[in-house]
């Protein structure tokens, strides 16, 4: 039976016909392939032929049966309704695998005008052709001690060789040192594929590469491997010998290229010089800047960065990046007017940098010169050259966040996710800003969003909490990082969260314990640091500022191991009203004066700031002015518009410590409207309508408080002197109670509590 069903589709000729038809097919693929590397066409037409051609064959193979062996066939039944069925199959086939992919060019041109209203034209990449990759430090097994800082110095170059090629996403693994660190490997050496699959898996990357350097007799030899983080395995791997450094890194870039499928036409056309033409020719050079690179994102030792690139620049003055990076050193060092001469240098040999990085180049240069318009209108300028650009989308969308402009800068990250979806982290980013306007829906939507995407992810449940917690539902932001905390146990700032919580409900032995345990599990600095601060927080909040202080300095000490110096200096100012309450005033004056004396121009002009913590804390409303005016300036000299509810709230208190309520309520109303997610500002306005005799106003909007901050002990307190004078004894009674239950451990000379104590003895007598 088989053998007569094989000769009759042999004298029908259906295998000859299939075969020619598989041949043909192959062709046209070839063709298409060919059509879309020749032109830089979208790369789904070769898939898209591949459907189309493989679902047509049940009708090839029917015409074939019914239409292949000698002489004249009628069309049969099967014929009429097979093959108008595989035409609709084939079609809801395309339609169902190529709904919204971009079947057109793969690449867009772009004019606009630059920042001299000189005409640029650019043909970039759509970002859904776009090639993303991490490069991880590489490892060296040729036991040449002098060959190490090539672990880092040859992905450092294959990066910045492919920053000249926007074709390519390429992410500098160095940047993700914390989740490195937090298992373990903090120098970023002798992971294993499966960690950084996990951590390239993390930022949504699915290409990854490693290298393993050899040498001997004077030849070196690297091995790169291109890996597929979904699938866990490597999907290419080459070896490159050579004595000079410069090349090997040109040859890895170009492979690495080829194994993430950039189309070879646009590898032929593209502008891709070699790696010593935008960095430098000199290897000495290079290794200092490489030296100066893992200073800072290892060690957080800026001093030590900066003689590096000091180093690498006097090797060669042309070194534009190297130059660069100085500026940033110097200015996050405290030293920025050090840092004009690199800058300068830089901007001097700009042509030496991917276009890319001119950008960067050009506003920080604005920056020296305090135009921070124009530093802004260069990301604008970016943008609109690249639109597809996702890093230059986000730098815009931050600093439209510290101008204030928070529903433009929704509009960059909305832009980033229409251009490449898988960036989600930005649903966590657009709730918080979100949130931040009191949009607690639209908040809410995004991070379910980003949580049906990533259900075990711990941060899916921390922003649903978080969110939760801001708008008073305390038992589901319970649930919430309760969930989190089960995805991932030692995770320090879930237990914090929890803590934060737990003090709302008021159980606030729980709170202490899961701030505890987070303590005890911390390793790292940045962990340390935030359990210092959770720690401050609960200590504060139940007046024992002693404690809350020694916490504080604690915090200190850490955050100095991984924060720039001048972000150190400018966080002292944070403890000032800490000391000023703890009767402390002295000490505050002096760290004041001491940070004074070390910020330089124009970092200096934060001072006020400092001020403003120390004389509101003291009730001085002449000082406080003052301060205000200082803090008013450099928020408008450096477009900080996000700090303007700062401004209303001292505003308010001014006008509250003159007596002047009606104005004091309307500039606590005006810091609402900007921070409408601080509950607190209702128990400022709510104080300002008890003085005016408004109790039951009062009374409103200090129930607006202990909604969300239903243990708040200075909100208990306003209330309970509401209550007081509306005459319901009893209420005030008990409101003053749960205050001095928060405060029954407070410091003796903490005044909150000595005036509830004396409250309570008032309306108990």
């Amino acid at each position: 039976m088989p053998s007569s069903a094989l000769k009759e589709l042999l004298k029908r000729r259906v295998p000859q016909i299939l075969g020619i038809y598989l041949g043909i097919s192959w062709a046209i693929v070839e063709a298409v392939g060919f059509l879309v590397d020749r032109y830089l066409l979208s790369t789904y037409l070769v898939d898209l032929c591949i459907v189309i051609l493989l679902s047509m064959v049940p009708s090839v193979l029917i015409l074939a049966y019914f239409h292949g062996a000698p002489g004249r066939d009628e069309w049969t039944m099967p014929e009429k309704v097979g093959i108008p069925t595989n035409l609709l199959v084939c079609v809801a086939l395309v339609a169902f695998l190529f709904a919204g992919k971009d079947l057109g060019a793969a690449t867009t041109t772009v004019t606009v005008a630059d920042e001299e209203g000189q005409t640029v034209e650019r043909v970039i990449p759509k970002s859904e052709f776009r090639k993303k990759v991490v490069l991880f430090p590489f490892e060296n097994a040729s036991g040449d001690s002098t060959l190490d800082w090539l672990q880092y110095g040859m992905p450092l170059g294959v990066f910045a060789d492919l920053r000249q090629d926007m074709f390519v996403g390429a992410i500098d693994g160095l940047r993700l040192r914390e989740q490195m660190s937090e298992a373990g490997y903090a120098d970023g050496l002798g992971m294993p594929a499966s960690l950084m699959r996990n951590i390239a898996t993390d930022v949504h990357v699915n290409r990854f590469a490693t290298g393993s350097i050899g040498g001997g007799d004077g030849e070196i030899s690297v091995t790169m491997v291109l890996h597929d983080a979904e699938r866990g395995r490597p999907i290419d791997e080459r070896t490159f010998t050579g004595t000079e450094v410069f090349e090997i890194i040109d040859s890895i870039s170009v492979q690495l290229k080829r194994g993430l499928e950039v189309p070879e036409r646009h590898l032929e056309e593209v502008n891709d010089l070699p790696v010593s033409e935008i960095q430098t020719y000199s290897l000495a050079a290079y290794q200092s800047a490489v030296a100066g690179y893992t200073s800072i994102v290892l060690d957080s030792d800026w001093g030590m960065a900066a003689s590096h690139f000091e180093q690498a620049v006097a090797e060669d003055p042309t070194y534009a990046s190297a130059q660069h990076t100085l500026f940033q050193v110097y200015a996050y060092s405290n030293r920025v007017q050090e840092g004009i001469a690199p800058i300068q240098a830089a901007m001097q040999h700009i042509y030496r940098l991917p276009e890319l990085e001119q950008f960067d180049v050009k506003s920080d240069y604005y920056f020296t010169r305090q135009d921070y318009d124009g530093a802004q209108a260069i990301y604008v300028m970016r943008v609109e050259l690249y639109p597809d650009d996702i890093e230059g989308r986000a730098a815009l969308a931050q600093l439209l966040v510290i101008q204030d402009k928070r529903d433009e800068a929704i509009e960059q990250y909305v832009a980033i996710l229409e251009i490449d979806p898988e960036q989600y982290d930005l649903l966590r980013q657009i709730g918080r800003i979100y949130e931040s306007q009191g949009k607690f829906e639209e908040a809410l939507e995004y991070y379910e969003t980003y949580a049906e995407q990533f259900p075990d992810d711990h941060a899916s449940f921390t922003s649903i909490g978080d969110l939760h917690s801001n708008i008073g539902n305390h038992e589901q932001a319970k649930e919430s990082h309760e969930k989190a905390l089960l995805l991932d146990p030692t995770n320090v700032d879930v237990m914090i969260r929890l803590a934060s919580v737990e003090r709302d409900l008021g159980d606030l032995e729980r709170a202490l314990a899961h701030l505890e345990e987070a303590l005890a599990v911390a390793t790292t600095p940045q962990d340390l640091t935030a359990a210092y601060e959770g720690l401050r927080a609960y200590y504060e909040s139940r007046g024992q500022l002693e404690k809350a202080i020694e916490y504080v300095d604690l915090a200190q000490e850490q955050r100095q191991q991984f924060v720039p110096p001048f972000v150190t200096l400018a966080t002292e100012f944070r403890s000032l009203g800490i000391h000023v309450a703890a009767g402390h005033a002295d000490q505050a004056y002096e760290t004041l004066e001491a940070v004074r004396a070390e910020l330089a121009p124009p970092w200096d002009s934060f001072v006020p700031l400092g001020e403003l913590s120390i004389y509101l804390e003291l009730e001085d409303p002449d000082s406080t002015e003052a301060a205000l005016a200082g803090v008013e300036s450099f928020i408008q000299a450096f477009s900080l518009n996000a700090l303007m509810p700062v401004v209303y709230y001292a505003r308010g208190r001014i006008h509250e410590m003159r007596g002047e309520y009606e104005e004091a309520i309307r500039s606590y109303e005006q810091d609402l409207a900007l921070n409408p997610s601080d509950e607190s500002i209702y128990e400022e306005i709510g104080r300002c309508y008890r003085a005016l005799g408004d109790l039951e106003e009062a009374q409103k909007q200090l129930e607006k408080t202990l909604t969300v901050r239903p243990y708040s002990a200075t909100a208990h307190y306003e209330m309970a002197l509401v209550r007081a004078e509306m005459g319901e004894t009893e209420s005030a009674i008990e409101h003053l109670r749960t205050a001095l239950d928060v405060w029954s451990e407070a410091d003796p000379a903490f005044k909150p509590a000595q005036r509830a104590r004396a409250k309570l003895a008032e309306l108990t007598s």
